[in-house]
């Protein structure tokens, strides 16, 4: 028989994957701890040593995947767009890990990945790049502590990303497939039992995400989602939240004009400063840097340079990569920043865009994902993300989350004039991490209201 993966990708800095099997279940026996099948190849055999990847390879493929997958789900989604491509990337990587044959192929090309899963040679990378991420700089502040003036450490911003699986009581996975996970992705596997206890299971998952994204990704995985068929449940949380380098002044902020791509206008709070920022423009399109606080992350915006210029232009630049490169060469400028405050969360069903791109086969009853169980019956039959975001004069808090289950069928020098960045119509912005390059968060704002 047939086994679906099906998966549901909320974003609210989070990742979750959910695998599910029916009856006759090639792998549970019911009722003792989770046993695994014998071990496969070592993630990373001794010859491919000297050919791993480094994290700067992980983020380059991750923004790869995320350019052409913003230009898919771009055309598709009217309207405000907000998304974590490397969560999603990530969760089809842990996907890819266990995929083999033809549907191993068809995620290699769509991640942009050059070594077959079972090498573990991407998966090494993935690993130093989270580790990267999950390691923020710290500040040393005075404190008073008992009375005493001490000196005390904390992150300049938050970011998390975590990594964890759910596995049924009893069911065998392949242990070479849990190790790789855990040791590359950090995932650790959790037992429960959706045979017996369903709810109780969905309700461990649904408080883990909750407590990891700070409670602004609730109830990830919908009621129905899980049955007693579900055999496993990857989950991915990652919470952002982070200070402007030069904050806004809330003195500054005033109701102004707001430009919509229909031609309306409508009035919402644009935020003002006049700074020194990572600068540059090219034919038809503006972009700024603005950079958190220690500028080891930065918020990128980009948009069309008049009022009648065309959103999709823009995006169709950002989708195929050449703007990626021109956003690397920017140039210090003092900027006369406009942008307005906003928060928006965004669900979008990933299934059709991922075919779209090219992975079809693990969607369909011919899906090899015999490297988890050993056997040729899982396939994705879900995915869904959803994410959230809010910017104001202080800086930006994110989130997303990603879930995907598994069943059985069934810089020169200054101008003389500042520059001027008004964001007072329909504008694109990215979030990056500017050691590797990675792209955390990708949106594009229509509607500020």
């Amino acid at each position: 028989m047939k086994t679906f993966l099906r998966i549901l990708w909320p974003a609210v800095i989070g990742l979750s994957l959910m695998i599910t099997a029916c009856a006759g279940d090639p792998g549970g026996d019911g009722g003792e701890s989770p046993a695994a099948r014998p071990e496969t190849p070592a993630a990373v055999p001794e010859d491919n040593q000297t050919r791993i990847r480094d994290m700067n390879t992980a983020a380059q493929q991750a923004n790869h995947f995320a350019m052409r997958f913003y230009g898919r789900v771009a055309a598709e989604q009217p309207g405000n767009l907000f998304f974590s491509p490397l969560s999603i990337h990530a969760a089809l990587s842990m996907t890819y890990a266990g995929a083999r044959g033809e549907t191993a192929t068809e995620m290699q090309k769509v991640l942009a990945f050059e070594y077959a899963p079972e090498e573990g040679i991407e998966h090494a990378a993935y690993s130093q790049l989270l580790t990267a991420l999950n390691e923020p700089p710290v500040t040393r502040l005075e404190a008073i502590v008992n009375d005493r003036h001490e000196e005390i450490e904390r992150p300049v911003y938050e970011l998390v990303i975590a990594n964890r699986l759910w596995g049924q009581q009893g069911f065998s996975w392949d242990s070479g497939y849990l190790r790789l996970t855990q040791t590359e992705y950090h995932a650790a596997l959790a037992e429960v039992d959706f045979e017996g206890d369903v709810e109780s299971a969905r309700r461990e998952i649904n408080d883990w995400i909750e407590d990891t994204t700070r409670n602004r990704i609730r109830n990830l995985i919908p009621a129905g989602a899980l049955d007693a068929l579900t055999r496993l449940v990857l989950t991915n949380a990652i919470y952002f939240k982070a200070n402007w380098a030069e904050e806004f002044s809330e003195h500054q902020t005033r109701p102004a004009p707001f430009h919509l791509a229909g031609g309306d206008i409508v009035e919402v709070p644009l935020m003002h400063q006049t700074e020194d920022f990572a600068y540059t423009e090219g034919d038809g399109w503006q972009a700024l840097e603005m950079p958190y606080e220690s500028g080891a992350l930065s918020m990128l915006l980009m948009l069309p340079a008049d009022r009648d210029g065309a959103l999709p232009d823009v995006e169709a630049k950002l989708a195929s990569g050449a703007m990626l490169d021109a956003l690397g060469e920017m140039a210090r400028h003092k900027v006369r920043v406009w942008l307005p405050k906003f928060s928006m969360t965004q669900e979008i069903d990933l299934g059709a865009t991922l075919q779209s791109m090219g992975i079809t086969r693990a969607f369909s009853d011919r899906a090899d994902f015999s490297g988890m169980v050993g056997e040729e019956d899982l396939t994705i039959s879900k995915a869904l993300h959803k994410a959230f975001v809010e910017v104001d004069e202080k800086g930006t808090e994110a989130a997303a989350a990603t879930a995907i289950v598994v069943a059985l069928t069934a810089m020169p020098g200054e101008p003389e004039e500042p520059k001027v960045f008004r964001a007072d119509r329909p504008f694109l912005f990215l979030i990056r991490h500017n050691a590797s390059g990675a792209i955390l968060f990708a949106g594009r704002m229509t509607d500020p209201r």
